[in-house]
Order: C-alpha cells, then sequence, then structure tokens
C-alpha cells in the first residue's frame, strides 16, 4: 500500500477533527514483494481527550485500540465528520494490519513518551520484522530486548536525538538469561547503563557498530569479548583471551562470528580497552574495523589491537589525533592486505613514503581501492603532496580518494594528484575550500575513467559544470542540477557534486 493509495482512502470535506499531524509513507523496494520500509514520524494525538462525546469516544476506543497512532494522526489530519472518519477507519484498519504484518524492515521515529508504548506494541505485533530502525528519545532498555525477543529481529539500528537524549538502562539482564539473536547491532549517539550486559548477551553478531556514545567506556569492551568469545553449548574451541581479560577462567569459544567492529568517537575509549579487545580478536576473522574520532586512544593500544587481525580488509583510523605521522606508517604496515584505509589527520610525508616504498617493493602489497585523508595536515606543502602522488602512482587498484576537510589541499596540489592515478573513478574533495574550478577542470582533463566529482563547500562553482559539459563528460541537458546523475547506458560520464 502506497502513499498516495492510502490518502484516497480518505474523502472528507467538511468538519474537521482537531489532531496533530503525522508522516506515514509505504513503499516496496526492488528487494522484494514482502518487504516493506515504513517511515513513521508520530507526534502525540490526544484525540479521545479532545473529544467531548462519549459514545464516539467510546467507538473510537473499540475500533483503535490496537492501532498504531501515526496512522490514527494521519487520517484525523484531514477534514471530514467524525462519523465518516470512523467508518473509512473500519475498512482501513483491517488493511492496514494486513499490508504492514508483511514487512520484515521497518524505520520508525518518534520523539514523544505518549506515543511510544503504542509504538513499541506494533512493533511487537509484527513477529515477521527481520531489521528495525528505531529514531528515538522515548524507548526504554527494558522496551528494545522485549522487542528482540517478541520478533524475529537480526539486525537492530537505535540511535537517538542528541538534544533530547537520556540515559537507557540495561542493567536488568541477567547473566543466566538466554543470549539474543541479533547479528547487527548499531548503536548511535545513545547514552546507555549496562551496555556491557547488553553485548555479552549478542554471541552471534557478525556487525557491530557503536558511534557517538557519550557513556560507552573500557568497561564496556568486557561485553565485546564476551560476545566474541561467547561459548555454544558443547563447543570445545579454547578461549584464552577471556580468560586473560577476566583474571581466571573463562567460557570457550566459537570466535568465528563478528566481522565488522565500529568503534567511533567514543570519548571513554582508551588504550586499556583497546588492549583487553586485541586478544578476542584474534579469534575472528574480523575484515572491518574503526577507532574513527576515538581521540584518547593511542598507538600503542591501536597496533596491539590491530597486530591480531589476519583477515583485515578496511581500517579506519581517522580522526584520531593521538598518532603521529610515523606511528601511522607502522599501523599500516603491518597490515599489507589492506584494500581501504583512512588515515590520521598527522599522516603525511612520512606514511606516505614508507607506504609507497613496500608497495614498489613487495607486489600485491596494500592492494588499495579505497583511501581517506580527513583533516590531513601533511597535504599543507608540496613535500606531502609529491609523497601522496608517488604512493597514489604504485596503487594500481585504487578507484576512490577522498580528501576532505583538508583547507591546505590546492589547485595545483589537485592536479599533481590526478596526474598520479589516471584509473581512479571516484574523487571527494568535500570541504576543502582552497580548491576552486581550476582543480576541477584538472580532474576532470586528466582523470579520464572518472565517474563521480564531489566538491561539496568547496570554491568551485557552475563553471565546473560548463566545462564537464564541454568535455563531453556530463549532459546539458543535467548542467543545471546541484547532482548531475547520468544513465550507465552513456558511457564515459561523471556525477559532479558542488
Amino acid at each position: 500500500m502506497c502513499y498516495s493509495q492510502f490518502c484516497k482512502l480518505v474523502t472528507c470535506s467538511t468538519e474537521r477533527i482537531s489532531a496533530q499531524s503525522a508522516n506515514l509513507n509505504f513503499s516496496r523496494p526492488a528487494d522484494g514483494p514482502n518487504c516493506a520500509h515504513v517511515y513513521a514520524g508520530i507526534s502525540a494525538v490526544g484525540v479521545l481527550h479532545e473529544t467531548q462525546n462519549k459514545e464516539l469516544r467510546s467507538d473510537m476506543d473499540y475500533q483503535f485500540g490496537g492501532l498504531y497512532p501515526g496512522l490514527i494522526a494521519e487520517v484525523l489530519s484531514f477534514y471530514g465528520p467524525a462519523k465518516q472518519i470512523l467508518a473509512v477507519m473500519g475498512t482501513l484498519c483491517q488493511r492496514f494490519r494486513s499490508a504492514t504484518f508483511q514487512m520484515t524492515e521497518l524505520e520508525l521515529q518518534h520523539r514523544h513518551e505518549e506515543t511510544s508504548d503504542s509504538a513499541i506494541q506494533y512493533i511487537i505485533r509484527n513477529r515477521g520484522l527481520r531489521r528495525l530502525k528505531l529514531v528515538s528519545s522515548a524507548v526504554t532498555g527494558k522496551q528494545i530486548i522485549e522487542m528482540i525477543r517478541s520478533t524475529s529481529l537480526v539486525s537492530l539500528v537505535v540511535q537517538f536525538q542528541s538534544e533530547l537524549q537520556r540515559t537507557v538502562d540495561f542493567g536488568f539482564l541477567l547473566p543466566s538469561e538466554e543470549p539474543l539473536q541479533l547479528t547487527a547491532l548499531k548503536l548511535h549517539d545513545v547514552a546507555a547503563n549496562g551496555t556491557s550486559l547488553l553485548l555479552s548477551k549478542c554471541p552471534f553478531l557478525t556487525s557491530l557498530e557503536v558511534l557517538h556514545c557519550s557513556d560507552f567506556a573500557d568497561a564496556d569492551v568486557e561485553g565485546v569479548v564476551e560476545s566474541m568469545l561467547y561459548q555454544a553449548p558443547g563447543s570445545q574451541a579454547a578461549a584464552g583471551a577471556a580468560a586473560a581479560f577476566s583474571g581466571g577462567s573463562a567460557k570457550q569459544s566459537t570466535g568465528t562470528r563478528l566481522r565488522r567492529l565500529v568503534l567511533s568517537h567514543l570519548v571513554g575509549l582508551q588504550d586499556t580497552g583497546l588492549r583487553a579487545l586485541a586478544g578476542a580478536l584474534s579469534h575472528c576473522k574480523l575484515q572491518h574495523l574503526s577507532f574513527a574520532g576515538c581521540r584518547n586512544i593511542s598507538h600503542a593500544g591501536i597496533q596491539q589491537a590491530v597486530s591480531t587481525c589476519s583477515s583485515l580488509l578496511s581500517l579506519d583510523i581517522s580522526c584520531v589525533p593521538l598518532v603521529s605521522d610515523a606511528q601511522a606508517a607502522e599501523i599500516v604496515l603491518s597490515q599489507g592486505s589492506l584494500h581501504q584505509l583512512a588515515l590520521p589527520p598527522a599522516a603525511g610525508a612520512g606514511t606516505f613514503r614508507a607506504m609507497a616504498q613496500v608497495a614498489a617493493a613487495q607486489t600485491g602489497f596494500l592492494a588499495l581501492d579505497t583511501l581517506q585523508l580527513r583533516q590531513c595536515a601533511g597535504l599543507h606543502g608540496s613535500g606531502g603532496v609529491q609523497e601522496l602522488a608517488g604512493l597514489l602512482a604504485v596503487l594500481p587498484q585504487l578507484r576512490r580518494l577522498e580528501i576532505t576537510w583538508t583547507p591546505g589541499l590546492t589547485d595545483f596540489a589537485v592536479g599533481d594528484i590526478a596526474k598520479s592515478v589516471p584509473a581512479l573513478r571516484e574523487l571527494v574533495l568535500d570541504k576543502c575550500r582552497r580548491v576552486s574550478d581550476r582543480g576541477a577542470t584538472q580532474a576532470l582533463q586528466l582523470l579520464p575513467r572518472l565517474q563521480l566529482l564531489s566538491m561539496r563547500g568547496s570554491e568551485a562553482t557552475e563553471a565546473t559544470v560548463e566545462a564537464a559539459v564541454q568535455q563531453g563528460r556530463v549532459h546539458a541537458a543535467a548542467a543545471n542540477e546541484g547532482v548531475l546523475a547520468l544513465t550507465q547506458a552513456v558511457p564515459r560520464t561523471c556525477v559532479v557534486r558542488l
């Protein structure tokens, strides 16, 4: 059921029922007829309290008692007599339930405690729900656990609005409770007590992301370790790392599930937590690891954690201020199998030179296809730019280069970089304020295979678009758009973002 079809069900025109409006949108994605993504922004309805007629109020409560309040708010935001609305809703309830109970994916947004309980009950009734994104400020730890246990959830994203953030408590979880069946968990801007207990109950995770969580600290890493070293019934695998963390005997581990671990922008995370994590990582075949934005961790902690990862393909240590140029090189060179790499701000000529020397001497070493440099101080001078160009020249598989928030990058530097990597497909220069139309034009001229040029927040203007049109890189018909998106049917075309 699409949004327009839903609106057509309500055909009212005279008397207005007062209610705060809400947004509800249904869509059928390409990945399957039984998968519906729903975005719902709920506000407090308060309809029953505003209705003085007791008979009408009883009728509404009878028909809509279990219905998701966002839907009621949407209907009652239209003009129409109350009786006519109720008649339409009688049919609509059944259609709504039958349509949404087939959902496997749901994205829900709400801010108000008045609607939180009803929204949670709505989710719990959808037993077949597999993936849930909950953007909220009015959900409790017990409600989150109830949603997980009552549905078929395998993927959960919990994100709070920072301005309304409150603490979620998971301290009620007991060691004897059954584990949760989640395979993917993301906590974003969630202030929580007992995060370690929650994570320890998620032994089947293949992806764990904890971002901008102010209360996450070294003690919570214990939950990550216990999750990775969980002992399945009858398992005989060794778990020496868990014993080392706890200082005593430990459960034995299956240790093969986790593939993606993101601990990003966590002010409470320090080297102590990374050292505890290192032993558990040796039991996993981790492929993606990120400590981006963790400003209180150092080279020693990162190196110890990374050195135990034998299958790592992606490493993100961007925005980590305590890692120097030489230390960045040491970390990177210990992981020759990387395909994606994000370097810290201090990375510069020393890092680029060391990487280039090893890559040139060892065929197949550092088969990077993506390189990210954010706030890169090493590109403020010509020396760093030349060393970066030398590195790019020995990375034949590189397809995406991101240099962002780097005020020292100039048009001349863009030209030198573009010359060294002609096979590049995507170049992102967002927030580089000294890069102008001249740099953009050079990139378009020197990179014939370029498919994306992003220069948001730079000095580039519509002149870049005109130059791209003249070169035949984009369609003239798309020249007035902020994003020039061309179909795959047109060869050698580029998307330009300003």
